[in-house]
């Protein structure tokens, strides 16, 4: 369970970092897609509708939108917020369930119907994990097809 752990804090932590920067990503290519139509709009009042710069900004500008939605695209795509919400939840679980264990006082008689019990609820709360991915990658399947 401590292999799980730590899978799991690092799933989180790399998913909020993806999330975190695919977002901040689009979030400035979509700022510089401002600036620079306001640039090219000012080269071209300023020159009166003929600059070589204005006309090299165009396409620029054309592409950056792009951009910032295929970087919001991907990170809505690949889930990341809902993988770091699904490891932060089974972290928790993980850690509830070690130390649940350490309590477990293995001289007391039925000690191995509470250890089974203990490792049951885990074993469930794995395979929900499990089954909810399954459910979800199935219906991304459905979405591309």
């Amino acid at each position: 369970m401590a292999e799980q752990d730590a899978y799991h804090r690092t799933r989180r932590i790399r998913s909020t970092t993806a999330a975190r920067r695919l977002g901040n990503l689009g979030e400035w290519f979509f700022i510089a897609t401002l600036v620079g139509v306001a640039v090219k709009l000012t080269l071209l009042i300023c020159a009166g509708g003929h600059n070589t710069t204005a006309q090299l900004l165009g396409p620029l500008c054309a592409l950056m939108p792009a951009a910032s939605a295929a970087f919001v695209g991907i990170r809505a795509y690949a889930e990341f917020e809902l993988l770091a919400h699904q490891s932060a939840r089974m972290q928790a679980t993980m850690q509830t369930a070690m130390a649940d264990l350490e309590t477990l006082h293995l001289d007391c008689p039925l000690a191995s119907y509470e250890l089974g019990a203990a490792l049951y609820a885990v074993a469930i709360s794995m395979l929900q994990d499990i089954a909810g991915w399954a459910q979800l990658f199935r219906m991304k399947t459905v979405e591309t097809g």
